[in-house]
This record gives structure tokens, C-alpha cells and sequence, in this order.
């Protein structure tokens, strides 16, 4: 006599894999449309955007919004390409 545990096996290992070919067989239509062809569509010529080039407002254009260095060669207090400033102090290279 088999043990109710192999049996339960037995049927599983039969039922599962039928499950799953049939669970992924069915006999429905393609609810898909089919694909479009592509089709060119183009701007309307009498659209000011497409049929004549860019115009930017007066006066925007190659303005430098960034400031810009000190040109004197004045070394200030607040200099710290050389002297104190980063990497010494607390916290620096080297610092307990």
C-alpha cells in the first residue's frame, strides 16, 4: 500500500505541469489592432515657427551671466590658492 503523501506527489507532479500548458493555451481572438503604416505629416507652411528661422529678443543673446575674475594680480586675505585654506587645519590631511 503507497502512503497518502506519494500519492498526493504523484498527483501533483501530473496536475501542475497540465495546469500550466493548459493556462497558457487559449482560443481568443487578438484583441490587438492591427499596426498603422507610418504616415509623414508636415508642419503647415503658413505657420510662422516652421517656415521662417528662429528670432531671439533683442539683447539675449552672448550676454556672459557669469562673474567674472578679479583681473588685478592684488593678493587679498581671503587668498587660499597657496596659503592656509584647503588641507590644513581640522579635518585636513595630516590633522588628529
Amino acid at each position: 500500500m503507497t502512503s497518502p503523501r506519494s500519492v498526493a506527489a504523484r498527483v501533483l507532479a501530473f496536475v501542475l505541469p497540465a495546469l500550466a500548458v493548459t493556462g497558457c493555451w487559449h482560443t481568443e481572438p487578438s484583441l490587438k489592432p492591427p499596426p498603422r503604416p507610418e504616415v509623414l505629416a508636415l508642419p503647415p507652411s503658413e505657420d510662422s515657427r516652421f517656415s521662417s528661422p528662429i528670432e531671439y529678443p533683442k539683447g539675449t543673446l552672448n550676454q556672459d551671466i557669469l562673474p567674472k575674475a578679479p583681473s588685478n594680480s592684488q593678493k587679498g586675505p581671503n587668498d587660499t590658492r597657496f596659503g592656509a585654506g584647503m588641507g590644513s587645519g581640522a579635518g585636513g590631511p595630516g590633522g588628529y
